[in-house]
């Protein structure tokens, strides 16, 4: 008798365990939406800084892009962007903003409205991309 009460028991557990399995599974997908609903990523490009200096030659693999989200003056880096200078320029590339990326987020003055080139300096590239606040 008690065998049979422990062989429910465990048919039990493993049903829930696949139930709550599959509903996990299920739900992934609304939650990446529901993150990337408030941070928006910015699309960046890249560009030689300054081909004429003294840098080591071309890399030889893809060049691995940072990932950049933006949400309401808080900038969101990757760990590739730590130790980068950040840049801001408005539509007529003027620098208005500069500082060097110490950690994950950057809060950015309020001041900042309107369309800006966000720049990313990393050794001789400048990863780049338009941001609006």
């Amino acid at each position: 008798m008690c065998h049979i009460i422990l062989t429910k028991n465990f048919e039990i557990m493993k049903t829930s365990k696949r139930f709550i399995l599959l509903l996990t599974l299920f739900l992934i997908p609304f939650v990446n939406v529901s993150v990337d609903v408030f941070a928006s990523q910015i699309k960046l490009h890249v560009r030689i800084v300054d081909p004429t200096e003294n840098q080591p030659a071309d890399p030889k693999s893809p060049v691995l892009y940072p990932e950049v989200s933006n949400e309401d003056h808080v900038l969101t880096f990757d760990d590739f962007c730590l130790g980068c200078e950040l840049r801001l320029t408005d539509e007529e590339g003027v620098l208005v903003y500069s500082a060097t990326i110490t950690s994950g987020t950057l809060v950015l003055p309020f001041y900042l409205s309107g369309n800006y080139e966000l720049q990313i300096i990393r050794g001789n590239l400048c990863f780049y991309g338009d941001v609006s606040f």
